[in-house]
This record gives C-alpha cells, sequence and structure tokens, in this order.
C-alpha cells in the first residue's frame, strides 16, 4: 500500500490509494480531504504543474469521467509514491 506525504495549502496531508483528486476546468482539487481555516472550510488544490508531472509519470491516474450540468469532470486515483520515482515534490 502506498502512502506519502503531501503539503498543500500550507497543511501536511497523508496520501494513500483511496485518495481522489478531481479536476474541474483545470483545477485540480484532492476530494478526499478538507481543509479548515478559520472560517473556511474547501478542498486542498493541488498545483496545475504537480498534478501534470503525477499524471506523466504514472503517480495519479484516470479513474472515471462525468459531465455535470455541462462541465467535464475527471477523476484521478494516486498509483505510485512520487518519492520512489524521485519526482521533485
Amino acid at each position: 500500500m502506498i502512502s506519502f506525504e503531501l503539503r498543500l495549502c500550507g497543511q501536511e496531508f497523508t496520501i494513500n490509494r483511496s485518495d481522489v483528486v478531481i479536476c474541474v476546468e483545470g483545477c485540480y482539487m484532492l476530494k478526499t480531504k478538507k481543509i479548515a481555516k478559520c472560517n473556511y472550510q474547501g478542498l486542498p488544490i493541488i498545483p496545475k504543474s504537480m498534478a501534470r508531472k503525477f499524471i506523466t509519470h504514472g503517480v495519479m491516474v484516470e479513474s472515471r469521467n462525468s459531465n455535470i450540468k455541462g462541465v467535464p469532470i475527471v477523476e484521478y486515483r494516486f498509483k505510485k509514491s512520487p518519492y520512489k520515482l524521485d519526482i521533485e515534490v
């Protein structure tokens, strides 16, 4: 089972195989984790450059496509650890 630490939005998140990333109009969000800062609660954002590196190196793979109200949504799942592939995070 893979498990690695990823720092997003000033917080450390432990990522494993069950975590899901959604891509909505070019914005990659970690769907299975939440950020809670003051009065704000939301999903952590993964930078586009990092997400594209993860996709090209096979760290994240596409798991599902959907279309909600004309907006395409793509779901990705983690398959590998980026640290085993020496990808700069």
